[in-house]
Protein backbone atom coordinates (compact mmCIF):
# COMPACT_ATOMS: atom_id res chain seq x y z
CA UNK A 1 0.00 0.00 0.00
CA UNK A 2 2.80 2.45 1.05
CA UNK A 3 4.53 1.72 -2.76
CA UNK A 4 1.60 2.37 -4.30
CA UNK A 5 0.59 5.54 -3.25
CA UNK A 6 4.14 6.89 -2.83
CA UNK A 7 4.05 5.46 -6.93
CA UNK A 8 0.48 7.79 -7.04
CA UNK A 9 2.10 11.14 -5.31
CA UNK A 10 4.87 10.88 -8.29
CA UNK A 11 2.80 10.89 -10.94
CA UNK A 12 1.39 13.86 -9.23
CA UNK A 13 3.97 15.49 -9.31
CA UNK A 14 4.92 15.44 -12.34
CA UNK A 15 1.58 16.58 -13.52
CA UNK A 16 2.15 19.83 -11.84
CA UNK A 17 5.53 19.69 -12.93
CA UNK A 18 4.56 19.59 -16.43
CA UNK A 19 2.70 22.43 -15.96
CA UNK A 20 4.28 24.97 -13.08
CA UNK A 21 7.89 23.06 -13.38
CA UNK A 22 9.73 26.66 -13.82
CA UNK A 23 8.76 30.21 -12.60
CA UNK A 24 8.67 31.53 -16.37
CA UNK A 25 5.84 28.17 -17.22
CA UNK A 26 4.23 29.50 -13.29
CA UNK A 27 3.99 33.21 -14.12
CA UNK A 28 2.44 32.35 -17.51
CA UNK A 29 -0.29 30.57 -16.32
CA UNK A 30 -0.88 32.78 -13.78
CA UNK A 31 -1.20 35.68 -16.16
CA UNK A 32 -3.18 33.78 -18.54
CA UNK A 33 -5.77 32.56 -15.38
CA UNK A 34 -5.59 35.94 -14.58
CA UNK A 35 -6.55 37.61 -17.80
CA UNK A 36 -8.47 35.21 -19.85
CA UNK A 37 -8.73 37.49 -22.92
CA UNK A 38 -5.36 38.82 -23.10
CA UNK A 39 -4.15 38.11 -26.66
CA UNK A 40 -0.41 39.22 -26.48
CA UNK A 41 2.49 38.64 -28.82
CA UNK A 42 6.19 37.07 -27.34
CA UNK A 43 7.27 40.35 -26.90
CA UNK A 44 3.89 41.89 -25.16
CA UNK A 45 4.14 38.42 -23.15
CA UNK A 46 8.37 39.50 -22.11
CA UNK A 47 7.18 43.23 -21.47
CA UNK A 48 4.67 42.66 -18.98
CA UNK A 49 6.46 40.17 -17.19
CA UNK A 50 9.51 41.58 -17.43
CA UNK A 51 11.78 39.03 -18.94
CA UNK A 52 13.77 38.22 -21.88
CA UNK A 53 11.44 36.59 -24.91
CA UNK A 54 14.11 34.10 -25.51
CA UNK A 55 13.29 32.56 -22.12
CA UNK A 56 9.33 32.75 -22.54
CA UNK A 57 9.54 31.08 -25.83
CA UNK A 58 11.42 28.25 -24.62
CA UNK A 59 8.62 27.24 -21.83
CA UNK A 60 5.36 28.74 -24.23
CA UNK A 61 6.37 26.37 -26.66
CA UNK A 62 5.46 23.23 -24.96
CA UNK A 63 2.26 24.54 -23.58
CA UNK A 64 1.23 25.18 -27.67
CA UNK A 65 2.40 21.53 -28.55
CA UNK A 66 -0.80 20.40 -25.41
CA UNK A 67 -2.95 22.79 -26.96
CA UNK A 68 -3.10 25.03 -23.87
CA UNK A 69 -2.11 27.80 -25.37
CA UNK A 70 -3.21 29.25 -29.05
CA UNK A 71 -0.70 30.68 -31.48
CA UNK A 72 -1.31 32.62 -34.61
CA UNK A 73 1.01 34.13 -34.46
CA UNK A 74 -0.27 36.12 -31.15
CA UNK A 75 -0.83 33.97 -28.17
CA UNK A 76 -3.98 33.52 -26.44
CA UNK A 77 -5.34 30.71 -23.77
CA UNK A 78 -7.47 27.72 -25.29
CA UNK A 79 -10.39 28.13 -22.30
CA UNK A 80 -11.74 24.62 -23.32
CA UNK A 81 -8.20 23.17 -23.30
CA UNK A 82 -7.58 24.72 -19.85
CA UNK A 83 -10.66 23.22 -18.64
CA UNK A 84 -9.91 20.00 -19.91
CA UNK A 85 -6.28 19.76 -18.07
CA UNK A 86 -7.98 21.54 -15.05
CA UNK A 87 -10.45 18.68 -14.34
CA UNK A 88 -8.03 16.57 -15.05
CA UNK A 89 -5.57 17.15 -12.56
CA UNK A 90 -8.66 17.71 -10.16
CA UNK A 91 -9.62 13.90 -10.68
CA UNK A 92 -5.54 13.62 -10.31
CA UNK A 93 -6.05 14.61 -6.91
CA UNK A 94 -8.98 12.65 -5.77
CA UNK A 95 -8.56 9.53 -7.14
CA UNK A 96 -6.66 7.34 -4.71
CA UNK A 97 -5.71 10.10 -2.35
CA UNK A 98 -3.69 9.38 0.85
CA UNK A 99 -6.27 9.69 3.34
CA UNK A 100 -9.23 8.07 5.19
CA UNK A 101 -9.65 4.71 5.38
CA UNK A 102 -7.12 3.60 2.92
CA UNK A 103 -4.39 5.05 4.88
CA UNK A 104 -1.58 2.08 5.83
CA UNK A 105 0.25 4.07 8.81
CA UNK A 106 -1.33 6.45 11.26
CA UNK A 107 -0.82 10.09 10.92
CA UNK A 108 2.32 11.74 12.73
CA UNK A 109 1.24 14.39 15.28
CA UNK A 110 2.21 17.66 16.45
CA UNK A 111 1.20 19.87 19.73
CA UNK A 112 -0.27 23.21 18.16
CA UNK A 113 1.99 25.27 20.83
CA UNK A 114 -1.72 26.78 21.50
CA UNK A 115 -2.56 25.90 25.12
CA UNK A 116 -6.26 25.81 24.97
CA UNK A 117 -6.48 23.60 21.35
CA UNK A 118 -3.74 21.29 23.05
CA UNK A 119 -6.39 20.24 25.69
CA UNK A 120 -9.06 19.83 23.79
CA UNK A 121 -6.35 17.96 21.35
CA UNK A 122 -4.70 15.14 23.35
CA UNK A 123 -3.58 13.12 21.00
CA UNK A 124 -1.91 16.19 19.37
CA UNK A 125 -2.97 17.50 15.39
CA UNK A 126 -1.91 15.32 12.59
CA UNK A 127 0.63 16.86 10.39
CA UNK A 128 -1.26 16.50 7.29
CA UNK A 129 -4.68 17.80 8.21
CA UNK A 130 -6.91 20.51 6.50
CA UNK A 131 -8.77 22.35 9.14
CA UNK A 132 -11.93 24.59 8.82
CA UNK A 133 -11.89 27.75 11.05
CA UNK A 134 -15.52 28.32 11.49
CA UNK A 135 -16.89 31.17 13.62
CA UNK A 136 -18.89 34.24 14.50
CA UNK A 137 -18.20 37.89 13.81
CA UNK A 138 -15.37 39.27 16.78
CA UNK A 139 -14.50 35.46 17.61
CA UNK A 140 -11.01 36.29 17.03
CA UNK A 141 -10.60 33.48 14.73
CA UNK A 142 -7.95 35.87 12.45
CA UNK A 143 -6.18 35.85 15.88
CA UNK A 144 -6.15 31.91 16.17
CA UNK A 145 -4.83 31.14 12.64
CA UNK A 146 -2.18 33.99 12.47
CA UNK A 147 -1.18 32.08 16.20
CA UNK A 148 -1.02 28.96 14.56
CA UNK A 149 0.69 29.91 11.89
CA UNK A 150 3.26 31.47 14.16
CA UNK A 151 3.82 28.46 16.45
CA UNK A 152 4.17 26.52 13.20
CA UNK A 153 7.40 28.80 11.61
CA UNK A 154 8.68 28.42 15.25
CA UNK A 155 8.59 24.98 14.73
CA UNK A 156 10.55 25.50 11.58
CA UNK A 157 7.21 24.68 9.00
CA UNK A 158 7.10 26.33 5.64
CA UNK A 159 3.89 28.85 5.81
CA UNK A 160 1.84 30.17 3.14
CA UNK A 161 -0.85 32.88 3.76
CA UNK A 162 -3.01 33.60 1.34
CA UNK A 163 -4.57 36.90 2.02
CA UNK A 164 -8.39 37.16 0.38
CA UNK A 165 -9.55 40.07 2.83
CA UNK A 166 -6.39 42.43 3.69
CA UNK A 167 -3.44 43.39 2.77
CA UNK A 168 0.00 41.60 3.21
CA UNK A 169 1.42 44.60 5.14
CA UNK A 170 -1.53 44.98 7.31
CA UNK A 171 -0.92 41.06 8.25
CA UNK A 172 2.48 42.07 8.96
CA UNK A 173 1.95 44.43 11.48
CA UNK A 174 -0.97 42.28 13.31
CA UNK A 175 2.17 39.14 12.99
CA UNK A 176 4.34 41.56 14.80
CA UNK A 177 1.94 42.13 17.73
CA UNK A 178 2.57 38.91 18.24
CA UNK A 179 6.64 39.25 18.64
CA UNK A 180 6.94 37.53 15.27
CA UNK A 181 9.25 38.77 13.19
CA UNK A 182 8.17 37.98 9.54
CA UNK A 183 10.96 39.94 7.49
CA UNK A 184 13.23 36.94 9.19
CA UNK A 185 10.84 34.22 8.59
CA UNK A 186 10.09 35.76 4.97
CA UNK A 187 14.03 36.36 4.01
CA UNK A 188 14.75 32.68 5.21
CA UNK A 189 11.95 31.27 2.91
CA UNK A 190 9.69 30.13 5.66
CA UNK A 191 7.19 32.35 5.08
CA UNK A 192 5.01 33.57 1.62
CA UNK A 193 2.22 35.79 1.04
CA UNK A 194 0.10 35.14 -1.85
CA UNK A 195 -1.98 38.29 -1.98
CA UNK A 196 -5.72 38.42 -3.78
CA UNK A 197 -6.48 41.80 -1.67
CA UNK A 198 -4.58 43.89 -3.65
CA UNK A 199 -5.63 42.87 -7.61
CA UNK A 200 -9.35 42.92 -6.20
CA UNK A 201 -9.35 46.43 -5.15
CA UNK A 202 -7.28 47.67 -8.38
CA UNK A 203 -4.17 47.79 -6.70
CA UNK A 204 -0.67 46.80 -8.08
CA UNK A 205 0.46 43.96 -6.04
CA UNK A 206 3.90 44.28 -4.23
CA UNK A 207 4.35 40.28 -3.36
CA UNK A 208 5.93 37.89 -5.77
CA UNK A 209 2.72 35.97 -5.76
CA UNK A 210 -0.51 37.82 -6.21
CA UNK A 211 -3.17 36.51 -8.29
CA UNK A 212 -7.16 37.80 -9.23
CA UNK A 213 -9.24 35.90 -5.85
CA UNK A 214 -12.08 35.45 -8.78
CA UNK A 215 -9.47 33.23 -10.42
CA UNK A 216 -9.63 29.73 -8.16
CA UNK A 217 -7.64 28.18 -10.91
CA UNK A 218 -5.19 31.10 -10.99
CA UNK A 219 -5.33 30.73 -7.23
CA UNK A 220 -4.72 27.13 -6.99
CA UNK A 221 -1.32 27.42 -9.65
CA UNK A 222 -0.05 30.30 -7.25
CA UNK A 223 -0.70 27.70 -4.13
CA UNK A 224 1.28 24.99 -6.26
CA UNK A 225 4.38 27.05 -6.52
CA UNK A 226 4.70 28.08 -3.06
CA UNK A 227 4.31 24.55 -2.41
CA UNK A 228 7.25 23.69 -4.17
CA UNK A 229 9.58 24.70 -1.58
CA UNK A 230 7.82 22.51 0.82
CA UNK A 231 10.46 19.26 -0.05
CA UNK A 232 13.37 21.72 1.40
CA UNK A 233 12.03 22.48 4.47
CA UNK A 234 9.58 19.88 4.85
CA UNK A 235 6.14 20.03 5.81
CA UNK A 236 4.18 23.23 5.16
CA UNK A 237 0.70 24.97 6.72
CA UNK A 238 -1.33 26.90 4.38
CA UNK A 239 -3.85 29.57 6.18
CA UNK A 240 -6.44 30.95 3.25
CA UNK A 241 -7.49 33.92 5.29
CA UNK A 242 -10.73 33.48 4.53
CA UNK A 243 -12.65 31.11 2.39
CA UNK A 244 -15.46 33.20 2.79
CA UNK A 245 -15.12 35.69 -0.27
CA UNK A 246 -14.12 32.78 -2.15
CA UNK A 247 -17.83 31.51 -2.07
CA UNK A 248 -19.46 34.95 -2.25
CA UNK A 249 -17.56 36.13 -5.71
CA UNK A 250 -16.81 32.64 -7.10
CA UNK A 251 -20.07 30.85 -6.40
CA UNK A 252 -20.58 27.98 -4.11
CA UNK A 253 -20.08 24.94 -6.50
CA UNK A 254 -16.61 26.39 -7.91
CA UNK A 255 -15.48 27.06 -4.47
CA UNK A 256 -16.20 23.94 -3.14
CA UNK A 257 -14.50 22.07 -6.24
CA UNK A 258 -11.60 24.47 -5.37
CA UNK A 259 -11.81 22.88 -1.73
CA UNK A 260 -11.66 19.68 -2.74
CA UNK A 261 -8.28 20.17 -4.46
CA UNK A 262 -6.69 21.80 -2.09
CA UNK A 263 -7.40 19.39 0.70
CA UNK A 264 -6.19 16.93 -1.52
CA UNK A 265 -2.86 18.62 -3.01
CA UNK A 266 -2.34 19.13 1.17
CA UNK A 267 -2.70 15.70 1.73
CA UNK A 268 0.00 14.90 -1.40
CA UNK A 269 2.31 17.57 -0.11
CA UNK A 270 1.87 15.76 3.45
CA UNK A 271 1.41 19.39 4.68
CA UNK A 272 -1.48 21.24 6.64
CA UNK A 273 -4.05 24.05 5.82
CA UNK A 274 -6.68 26.05 7.59
CA UNK A 275 -9.64 27.72 5.90
CA UNK A 276 -11.10 30.64 7.81
CA UNK A 277 -14.99 30.69 7.10
CA UNK A 278 -17.74 33.04 8.16
CA UNK A 279 -20.67 30.47 10.01
CA UNK A 280 -23.26 33.44 10.18
CA UNK A 281 -23.17 34.39 6.44
CA UNK A 282 -23.88 31.33 4.78
CA UNK A 283 -27.01 29.02 5.03
CA UNK A 284 -26.21 25.49 7.43
CA UNK A 285 -26.46 23.68 4.20
CA UNK A 286 -23.15 25.55 2.72
CA UNK A 287 -21.81 25.01 6.24
CA UNK A 288 -22.21 21.81 6.10
CA UNK A 289 -20.85 20.67 2.34
CA UNK A 290 -17.54 22.37 3.58
CA UNK A 291 -17.31 20.85 6.93
CA UNK A 292 -17.87 17.46 5.07
CA UNK A 293 -14.73 18.22 3.30
CA UNK A 294 -12.21 18.67 5.52
CA UNK A 295 -10.85 16.59 8.16
CA UNK A 296 -11.40 18.92 11.18
CA UNK A 297 -13.03 21.97 12.75
CA UNK A 298 -13.02 24.07 15.24
CA UNK A 299 -15.98 25.99 15.77
CA UNK A 300 -15.51 29.70 17.85
CA UNK A 301 -18.34 31.65 18.91
CA UNK A 302 -19.35 34.69 20.92
CA UNK A 303 -22.70 34.69 23.21
CA UNK A 304 -24.15 37.63 25.31
CA UNK A 305 -23.95 37.06 28.84
CA UNK A 306 -24.68 39.40 31.72
CA UNK A 307 -21.49 40.66 32.08
CA UNK A 308 -20.26 40.95 28.53
CA UNK A 309 -19.99 39.10 25.39
CA UNK A 310 -18.53 35.60 25.79
CA UNK A 311 -16.48 33.93 23.90
CA UNK A 312 -16.35 29.79 23.32
CA UNK A 313 -14.53 27.15 21.00
CA UNK A 314 -14.74 23.41 20.53
CA UNK A 315 -13.23 20.94 18.06
CA UNK A 316 -16.12 19.34 16.61
CA UNK A 317 -14.59 17.04 14.37
CA UNK A 318 -11.05 15.87 13.86
CA UNK A 319 -10.31 12.74 11.51
CA UNK A 320 -8.20 9.84 13.03
CA UNK A 321 -7.44 11.41 16.10
CA UNK A 322 -9.51 11.80 19.98
CA UNK A 323 -10.61 15.56 20.07
CA UNK A 324 -12.41 17.32 23.20
CA UNK A 325 -16.15 18.21 21.73
CA UNK A 326 -16.97 20.40 24.46
CA UNK A 327 -17.34 24.11 24.30
CA UNK A 328 -14.70 25.87 26.46
CA UNK A 329 -14.23 29.47 27.47
CA UNK A 330 -11.43 31.94 26.06
CA UNK A 331 -9.76 34.82 25.94
CA UNK A 332 -7.93 36.53 23.06
CA UNK A 333 -5.62 39.47 22.47
CA UNK A 334 -2.96 40.39 19.51
CA UNK A 335 -0.59 40.34 22.37
CA UNK A 336 -1.24 36.75 23.88
CA UNK A 337 -3.51 34.99 21.61
CA UNK A 338 -5.65 32.84 22.10
CA UNK A 339 -5.72 31.51 25.93
CA UNK A 340 -7.66 29.27 27.65
CA UNK A 341 -10.66 31.43 30.26
CA UNK A 342 -9.77 30.25 33.84
CA UNK A 343 -12.81 29.74 35.70
CA UNK A 344 -15.14 29.75 32.76
CA UNK A 345 -18.12 28.14 31.63
CA UNK A 346 -17.28 24.78 29.69
CA UNK A 347 -20.11 24.42 27.85
CA UNK A 348 -21.31 27.91 26.84
CA UNK A 349 -24.10 28.47 29.10
CA UNK A 350 -24.10 30.15 32.09
CA UNK A 351 -23.42 28.34 35.30
CA UNK A 352 -22.93 25.34 33.14
CA UNK A 353 -20.94 22.39 33.96
CA UNK A 354 -18.06 20.25 31.87
CA UNK A 355 -18.78 17.82 29.24
CA UNK A 356 -17.78 15.24 31.80
CA UNK A 357 -19.73 16.21 34.16
CA UNK A 358 -23.07 15.83 32.22
CA UNK A 359 -22.36 12.59 31.60
CA UNK A 360 -21.38 12.91 27.68
CA UNK A 361 -18.66 11.53 26.12
CA UNK A 362 -15.53 13.69 26.52
CA UNK A 363 -13.92 12.60 23.64
CA UNK A 364 -14.91 11.58 19.86
CA UNK A 365 -12.93 10.01 16.97
CA UNK A 366 -13.94 10.64 13.26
Amino acid sequence: MKEALTRIAGQRIRLIEKLIGSEVKAELLILFHSNPELVASLDDLAQRMGRPSKEIRKEIDEFVRIGLINENPVYSLNRERDRQIQEAISRQFMRDSPGGEEEAEPPERRRTGIGVLDRLLPEGCPHSASILVLGDPGSNRTILCQQFLAESMKAGLLCIYVCCEDFPDNVRKSMADMKVDTAYYESAGKLVFVDCYSPLIGLESKEKLYVDSYSLSALSIALSKALAQQERLGTAVILLDSFSPLVQKCGFQPSIEFLRTLVAKVRMFKSACLIKMNRKAFAPPLLASVQDVVDCVIEMKVEEEPEGLGKYLRVSKMKGAKCSTAWTPYEASPETGIVEKVGGSRNGAKGGRGAAEDGLPLYEVE
